[in-house]
């Protein structure tokens, strides 16, 4: 895999990438492009969807009986009339234009430790950790490997895209289920440093506010979860803290809702500062035309956030990265507090 760099972005040369998809449920009886044009029409737009399959690019496979072989339909005619059925396979190559993502002066991904074992990285940014809906090289892991030459990583824990600091990453099976057993042990320790809004408490403070995990599913209940959080400076005239976390648990979103909660939000959080809820986040900009498949690419822009995993602590070791600009706090004199 091929990038390219601009404007403090590194960009993924598009590529094709072939998707197999078995028939589902509530496709039986209707034709590929009634399917292609509600739920794929972000993928293929109206005005794009007959040079897609005038090119070849979308195939159906149906088999009408087990004993007669599979049927595979591939021209405007057949995929206007044909319908799926339960076995069916819709295939659609695709050119992926994958987003954008940030990157520190197109430097590498900092490796803060590695051996045998262990790969620790400082991870930047607006960079998914793994390969995830449009992200497939452009993710941290992927980008490791090409930097690296390691054909194997194992994320042995997750942060979000947009969290940046220590991630752990192994480099055989084994290695992350010892580092996994320790995270489900609670024996890893995680310090976080968040900037938030208002004078947080002095002292320790601690919560067991039960959390809902950010997740597609309906109906999730609350889970259990602990964190605990010190002040570790504050800026009476932006009004902001700087607050230390320490989860004992691993949910998702977990600091975010716990600070949220607490009253004390993330200052930058969109999704959890309700200061931030009629802000309209930053549109993606189009930088042109692909001359290979017509379609537009676009630069999807990022949003930062003030979270950052400072340390975490295994058996293997102490991991710590560098305090965050936005965490060096100062008073109108410019003295650190």
């Amino acid at each position: 895999m091929t990038y390219s760099f601009s404007k403090g972005f590194r960009h993924v040369i598009p590529y094709y990438y072939t998707h197999s998809i078995p028939s589902k449920g509530r496709w039986f009886g209707k034709t590929v492009l009634d399917v292609l044009s509600t739920e794929f029409s972000s993928v293929y737009p109206s005005d794009h969807l007959r040079q897609t399959i005038d090119a070849g690019n979308i195939k159906l496979i149906r088999r009408d009986k087990l004993s007669e072989p599979a049927t595979e339909y591939t021209d405007w005619e057949s995929l206007s009339t044909h319908v799926f059925k339960n076995g069916s396979i819709l295939e659609s190559r695709v050119h992926r234009h994958e987003p954008a993502v940030p990157t520190r002066d197109e430097k590498p991904i900092r490796i803060v430790f590695e051996n045998d074992a262990l790969v620790v990285v400082d991870k930047p940014g607006g960079i998914p950790v793994h390969p995830t809906g449009k992200y497939l090289f452009n993710s941290v892991k992927e980008i490791l490997k090409h930097e690296t030459g390691l054909e194997e990583l194992y994320p042995a824990h997750r942060l979000d895209k947009n969290t940046t600091g220590v991630l752990v990453f192994a480099k055989t099976s084994e290695s992350v289920n010892h580092v996994t057993q320790q995270i489900m042990s609670r024996s890893a320790k995680k310090e976080y440093l968040a900037r938030v809004k208002g004078r947080f408490p002095p002292g320790r403070v601690e919560t067991h506010h039960p959390v809902v995990e950010n997740t597609i599913k309906r109906n999730v209940q609350p889970k259990d979860a602990h964190t605990a959080f010190e002040r570790v400076a504050y800026d009476e005239h932006r009004d902001l803290s700087i607050v230390r976390c320490l989860p004992s648990t691993g949910r998702n979103h977990q600091i975010r809702q716990h600070l949220l909660h607490l009253g004390y939000p993330i200052e930058n959080d969109r999704e959890y500062n309700p200061e931030l809820a009629g802000v309209k986040r930053r549109k993606k900009v189009e930088e042109g035309v692909c001359d290979q498949c017509g379609l537009p690419i676009y630069q999807d822009y990022h949003d930062e956030l003030y979270l950052h995993a400072q340390k975490y602590t295994l058996e293997e070791g102490v991991f710590e990265t560098e305090v965050p600009e936005w965490a060096e706090l100062k008073d109108s004199k410019g003295t650190e507090w």
